[in-house]
């Protein structure tokens, strides 16, 4: 018998009406690498009589943890930011006079409302798997110039069980990519690479007598949104160090506008603005490495100021309903 190889392999996911109802999946990923597995708790029953090994181990506990990776695509762009974000999806339809051109406006999730559930199934030849009840703890979105956009989304689950991919149709959009991306940071920016870490903060639910072998439905704590920027040395990048770095001056507003070349209709491409509003900078690295070009590293975070939305991300494609 063969032994099965990556290539072919599939992540599917779909959205969950309960958590951890284990709904069926909508879409295809196209991913990379993915680390989903269960954490098993097992204990040994204490017992002083004589014996030569450990007793027999019950089983205590299941969690289920774990990161997908991949490029971004069109098709996945609004369902993960969605996931991610959590709040509410508000769908401007034929946005800018453009018939068949959606923008989905995606915020923070609220303190006191339940992020968004999913049940993600993987295919790997040997078996199919699902994880009921995910919810992504933290992702990443990171753009190099001349390269993909890609992600990396850490998610916490409630189960592992045998499961069936229904969705046959995979993401054929165009990926994103840097080029023709920009970053402002009140002013436009010449940089290298960008990238956006949203952190959830989940915790780990706890085990009850009803939740039996799983934890409770793991809840969101005070998200911490960070960007991280390369960009060269120069006077642009000195005069962002002086200003918010070595002083307690915020950044307004940080723009990463990130597009896809694939058009949804006329010359509308698919695309994403994402803004992060007072942004401390709590880092910019200026040092000599070295004979090459001299950069800074720059390390902000967005912060909550009154009403105003810490994070917002602004989705244009064809999707008419909200994520």
């Amino acid at each position: 018998m063969p032994f099965s190889m990556g290539v072919g392999c599939q992540v599917a996911i779909g959205k969950e009406a309960v958590w951890g109802d284990g709904a069926a999946d909508t879409l295809l990923v196209n991913f990379t690498s993915e680390s989903l597995a269960p954490t098993v708790t097992k204990q040994e029953e204490e017992n002083l009589l004589a014996g030569k090994a450990a007793s027999a181990y019950d089983l205590m506990g299941i969690k289920v943890a774990g990161d997908i990776s991949g490029i971004l695509k069109p098709e996945l762009a609004g369902f993960l930011l969605k996931a991610a974000l959590g709040g509410d999806d508000t769908v401007d339809d034929d946005y800018g006079s453009v018939t068949g051109q959606m923008q989905h406006t995606i915020v923070a999730q609220e303190p006191d409302e339940a992020m968004p559930s999913y049940a993600i199934r993987v295919d790997r030849k040997v078996a199919i798997k699902l994880y009921a009840g995910c919810k992504i703890d933290s992702l990443k979105i990171s753009a190099k110039a001349g390269d993909y956009v890609r992600f990396v989304s850490a998610v916490k689950g409630m189960s592992e069980a045998v499961g069936t991919i229904t969705t046959t149709t995979p993401p054929s959009k165009k990926a994103y990519k840097f080029i023709g991306g920009t970053c402002t940071a009140d002013e436009a920016l010449e940089i290298t690479s960008v990238e956006l870490d949203y952190q959830n903060s989940l915790d780990e639910g706890i085990q009850t007598n009803v939740s039996g072998l799983y934890a409770t439905e793991p809840n969101h704590g005070k998200r911490k949104i960070g960007i991280s920027i390369e960009m060269p040395y120069n006077d642009e990048s000195e005069d962002l160090r002086e200003t918010n770095f070595l002083t307690e001056t915020v950044i307004e507003t940080i723009i990463l506008h990130l597009e896809s070349p694939e058009y949804i209709v006329g010359t509308s491409k698919y695309r994403m603005d994402i803004t992060l509003n007072n942004v401390a900078i709590l880092e910019a690295k200026d040092n000599v490495s070295g004979a090459g070009l001299l950069t800074m590293s720059i390390k902000g975070e967005a912060t909550a100021v009154s009403t105003t939305e810490p994070i917002s991300a602004v989705i244009y494609d064809d999707q008419e309903a909200p994520y």
